[in-house]
């Protein structure tokens, strides 16, 4: 817990003061504890949404908070900090959906995302690519913006543009995939390079619980807890373990999956040039996970936050919590 005399300051500096307190009583050449390591200061947390480089989270009392290059709660709009009920992130952007269903974008102001489309309103859910967002609004429909693929700024899509009764979105680096209230899966690429877009005839007769991307590849998990990939070849992304199912929740990062299971535990699997794959080992139980680009974050059942991998500066970070 927080000393009374510190609450009410802000976590970049109670965080400064910790280090500088541990500096100057810890011995000459001595090592730093665990428990300096861990994030045992920062509020337990509801919802993680890594970026490209930074990490924003929703804490059990509803605040909204960011660190990493270029991001920290500073950048929070006021109203963010307590109407956030989902976060998207990207590189160097993240976009909170509010209590109201309006949509409010912060972060480097030179990128695309931050600029909402006009009459964005009564919005259900949000998924974020590196470059570009997409919501989902009440009425079913998608709206996205941005740049880069796919094409985001033009909507609607003409790809999408029979897409009806969608509850659920997922945006990659270059595809974006929906599906609908039957439990059937709808994905649109502009290039489709790698036929991550192009839905298998298997895939497209089960009924859908959740789909996750990465770059060039698509993965859906059914609501018997198979997973299904397809795509991009290299890597072994698309070669899932069979031990690893059944499977309860999915995500993708740029060229690797993990997938946790009923127990709570946590797999992985496909490009581990950044230890995407290494899983901690003395990790708690886990009731949720995200990734993005070459990291994976675990959220435990009382909050605890564990992540594992690779994010450009944060790799150091002192929020991030490893169990080797």
């Amino acid at each position: 817990m927080v000393p009374e005399k510190f609450r009410g300051w802000s976590f970049g500096a109670f965080l400064l003061l910790l280090c500088l307190f541990s500096s100057a009583a810890a011995p000459a050449g001595s090592q730093p504890s665990d428990a300096l390591r861990r994030p045992w200061e920062l509020p337990h947390v509801l919802e993680l949404a890594p970026g490209v480089n930074h990490l924003c989270a929703i804490t059990l009392d509803r605040r909204v908070r960011c660190w990493g290059p270029g991001m920290s709660d500073l950048l929070v709009p006021a109203e963010v900090r307590r109407r956030a009920i989902q976060l998207a992130s990207g590189n160097r952007f993240t976009c909170a959906l509010l209590d109201n269903g309006q949509v409010r974008c912060f972060g480097d102001p030179l990128q695309p995302a931050l600029r909402l489309p006009f009459g964005l309103t009564g919005i259900r859910a949000l998924g974020a690519g590196t470059s570009s967002v997409c919501a989902l609004g009440q009425n079913g429909k998608v709206r996205c913006w941005g740049e880069g693929p796919p094409e985001a700024s033009r909507t609607p899509q003409a790809g999408w543009a029979g897409w009806k009764d969608l509850v659920q979105i997922a945006v990659g680096p270059h595809h974006v995939c929906a599906i609908d209230r039957a439990s059937k899966l709808h994905c649109f690429s502009a290039q489709n390079a790698f036929g991550e877009a192009s839905v298998p005839a298997e895939v497209q007769e089960m009924d859908v619980h959740q789909v996750a991307l990465g770059d060039g590849f698509t993965c859906a998990l059914d609501f018997s807890g198979q997973v299904f990939c397809w795509g991009r070849q290299d890597g072994g992304v698309t070669e899932v373990p069979q031990d690893i199912q059944p499977v309860r929740q999915l995500t993708a990062g740029q060229s690797h999956a993990c997938a946790l299971q009923p127990a709570g535990r946590v797999r992985c699997w496909g490009s581990n040039a950044f230890d995407q794959l290494a899983v901690p080992r003395r990790m708690p139980v886990t009731e949720s996970i995200a990734a993005k680009i070459n990291q994976t974050c675990a959220l435990a059942h009382d909050g605890a936050l564990t992540c594992w991998g690779r994010a450009p500066g944060l790799a150091s970070d002192p929020l991030m919590a490893f169990f080797d």
